[in-house]
Parts: C-alpha cells; structure tokens; sequence
C-alpha cells in the first residue's frame, strides 16, 4: 500500500470560482444527464466512517422506502471524490442562491 499522503495534492483542491471551468460545467452537465431525475434518488440520511484499518472510506445513504445503499471509497480514489465533492457543493450552492435568493443563516 503507498503512502496515502502522497495521494494528497493540496494544490488540486477546489477554490472558490473553479466551479465555473468549461471542463467542470461539462462534466457536471454530462452527469445530469446521465443521473436523471435527482428527486426520484434524494436521500434522507447518510453516514460516512473509515474502515477499521483506513484504506477505505464507507458512505451509507438511507433512502425514504428504507432501503439502505452502502458504497466503499478506496483510499486512491479520496481526492478524485472529495475534488468532485466540492466543486458539486459549490456549484449547487450557487444555483440554490441564484433560485431562491440570498442564504440566511440562524444566527
């Protein structure tokens, strides 16, 4: 197994403003296509954990029927997921504020 530091490049994290590259709106549009309806797939609860010895990360989602989906990162795929992650994030939460108006926070 390698180090899996050395998987980690701080310098391909996301920052504000990526979310707006030609590559990534293409990307992003080609997996809405291919996802499909979102509201027919959403979630009503998820947990993430490692595994006992770190080389993977496991996501459960609980969907509303129940049923549970269980997935399995592998420690060479992190910062693949978690550069994709952000920039979802990102982008989703500028097309939130852009639908329904500035975030409001409770404080």
């Amino acid at each position: 197994m390698s180090d899996a530091n050395e998987l980690f490049d701080p310098a391909t994290i996301p920052t504000h403003g990526q979310q707006h590259a030609a590559g990534v709106r293409a990307n992003q549009a080609a997996f809405q296509e291919k996802f499909g309806d979102f509201r027919k797939h959403h979630i009503v609860g998820c947990q993430i954990g490692p595994a006992p010895q770190g080389e993977w990360v496991g996501i459960q989602f609980e969907k509303e029927d129940g049923d549970v989906v269980k997935i399995a990162i592998p420690y060479t795929l992190w910062q693949g997921f978690g550069n994709e992650y952000c920039l979802a994030i990102m982008s989703a939460g500028e097309l939130l504020q852009t639908a329904y108006g500035e975030a409001r926070g409770n404080g």
